[in-house]
């Protein structure tokens, strides 16, 4: 048969082969939010538009992306779609590596990360995986209640949460927000303070915190010649109220 009749079915044959494993992969990755409320699916879809406008900040691709998260280029493109959920540790570890504020996620309901600052995925989720389900297991049975009584109130199964609970799974964001909210926590109760992201998500807060201040304060804490005062301040914050009085009468009695 000559090659110009035989190509063109095999043209058209690949493209109803490659058409219909698009569609088993959308429907695959549009089943990981099935069941969620429409809060839930909105939360979803914002928080990965906000990872992918971080991302295109940052200057990196989709597989850059799904390599400092040690998951795969679709993953993250069903993340930033908003088909499927990033966990919390996961979403911890992004603004890691892309040295973007934590809460700039958490609050919707850059430069590149050096290499020395960059953490291995592996070593890194699992255990913060295992620390929010151990804080989840911790106060769900200091409330007094079952992991049934707890996947009753939150309309998730049993064993999802038993399974959240030992760090088996990541958990998605707005699962966790679900079972934050139901034993009375917020999403940042699960927040890594620990280890080297916790350490700068607590410069990245301390630096919000600076550029809330009025302007006169941050001159004046900017300035090195001022760090005696801020010692004294920080000595004097320590002190109980007693003593500050007796402080404060002793300065009376020299000036007198």
């Amino acid at each position: 048969m000559p090659q110009g009749q035989y190509s063109l079915p095999a043209i058209g044959q690949w493209h109803l082969d490659s058409s219909a494993i698009i569609a088993r992969t959308r429907k695959q990755t549009e089943s990981q939010t099935m069941g969620y409320t429409p809060a839930m699916i909105l939360q979803a879809k914002m928080l990965g538009a906000l990872l992918r406008q971080a991302r295109l900040a940052a200057g990196k691709s989709v597989s850059d992306a799904a390599e400092l998260l040690g998951t795969t280029a679709s993953a993250v493109a069903a993340y930033e779609r908003g088909s499927k959920a990033i966990s919390l540790p996961e979403l911890e570890l992004f603004a890691f590596q892309l040295d973007v504020p934590l809460r700039k996620f958490l609050s919707s309901h850059s430069e590149q990360a050096s290499p020395e600052r960059t953490l291995d995925p592996e070593e890194t989720l699992p255990p913060m995986h295992r620390s929010i389900g151990a804080k989840i297991r911790t106060e769900r049975e200091q409330l007094g209640m079952s992991a049934r009584e707890l996947g009753e109130a939150t309309k998730m199964p049993t064993g999802r949460i038993l399974g959240y609970e030992r760090g088996d799974r990541a958990i998605p964001l707005p699962e966790l927000d679900v079972i934050g909210s139901a034993l009375g926590r917020s999403l940042e109760d699960f927040v890594d303070s620990e280890g080297s992201i916790g350490e700068w998500d607590a410069g990245q807060r301390a630096f919000e915190f600076f550029l809330k201040l009025p302007a006169d304060l941050r001159s004046f804490l900017s300035q090195p010649g001022n760090l005696a005062y801020l010692r004294l301040a920080q000595r004097l914050s320590e002190m109980s109220i007693d003593r500050i009085r007796n402080l404060a009468e002793g300065l009376l009695d020299i000036t007198v």
